[in-house]
């Protein structure tokens, strides 16, 4: 049975969830982290309503950051905002509306109290997302978005296929990891394909393909590219309208002489949102892709007759 996550764009919740769909797979272990999720940001919430009405018992004035999900925060874009004594009735009751919101809304759908019993720790939910941004999952996505150029852009010495493209990014090698062994991108793509189209929307909204030549597998490049989609609502959105495009591309896209496409409807995690599908901004090769492809094997034409 296909896997189906509610996105609703204007959702404040949808980020959080966007980022639970995007670093774990499974259903369960998933909601467990929505769970943890929504409670560091009731927490953040609550503290913050106390130190506005404490400062305005006070009668002073309080700085205090974006009032955005914790784990969405990007330290180095966070601005602080000064808020006058005559405001602060007001930040405070915003700041309960939406923890309130959060409470009765993403906590409680994802199990409430006891989930959280069993739910990772937002230290665990950080190491967890650290890890698949430097791992499969971007692969995958890299993987997707490659097909999907060749696709849009063909050439007769390029078959638009998973295993043309995972030889095109083991040639295109960049920064300290490259993009990793036809071996080890093809067990990427097994464990991360289900949310391929999703990574890459993000991604793709997030400024893919970054103009800073060999930092495409740097951490600090990828974490800045998701946390500027996830903390901004018009380029999460933007990001689910790129998604649903690609999901319908890996799920009907079919590599010529393969069987199959490069993900089968049931592989794929869908995801309910009330955006529509976008038109996906593709560039073709580039001088250095081009060069990779003269470098591949002629061989591994052969293999096109597999899936991936």
């Amino acid at each position: 049975m296909s896997d189906v996550v509610s996105l609703p764009s204007k959702d404040p919740a949808t980020p959080l969830k966007l980022l639970a769909t995007l670093c774990w797979t499974d259903p369960a272990e998933r909601t467990l982290a929505q769970a943890s999720f929504a409670a560091a940001t009731i927490i953040a919430g609550e503290r913050r309503a106390k130190s506005a009405i404490v400062a305005g018992a006070s009668d002073r004035a309080l700085e205090i950051s974006d009032m955005i999900p914790p784990l969405l925060r990007n330290p180095a874009k966070t601005e602080t905002h000064h808020i006058p004594p005559g405001m602060l009735r007001q930040y405070a009751n915003a700041a309960l509306a939406i923890t309130n919101g959060f409470r009765d809304g993403l906590f409680e759908s994802s199990g409430g109290l006891q989930a959280v019993v069993h739910a990772p720790s937002e230290e665990q939910l950080i190491k967890r997302i650290a890890e698949v941004v430097r791992g499969g999952a971007v692969s995958a996505a890299l993987q997707l978005i490659m097909v999907a150029r060749m696709e849009r852009f063909p050439n007769k010495d390029l078959t638009p296929s998973l295993t043309r493209a995972r030889s095109l990014l083991e040639y295109s090698k960049r920064g300290v990891n490259g993009f990793g062994t036809k071996r080890w991108q093809t067990t990427a793509f097994v464990q991360w394909g289900c949310v391929a189209p999703l990574w890459a929307g993000v991604m793709i909204a997030g400024g893919y393909p970054w103009s800073v030549k060999d930092r495409y597998f740097e951490q600090a490049v990828l974490e800045e590219g998701l946390f500027s989609v996830l903390y901004d609502q018009d380029r999460t959105s933007t990001a689910l309208s790129f998604a649903l495009t690609l999901t319908n591309f890996a799920t009907t896209f079919i590599p010529p002489k393969a069987r199959e496409p490069l993900l089968t409807p049931s592989e794929v995690v869908r995801f309910d949102t009330d955006v529509t599908a976008a038109d996906l901004p593709l560039s073709p090769l580039s001088p250095e892709e081009r060069l990779a492809a003269k470098k591949a094997k002629t061989k591994e034409d052969r293999l096109d007759y597999q899936k991936g």
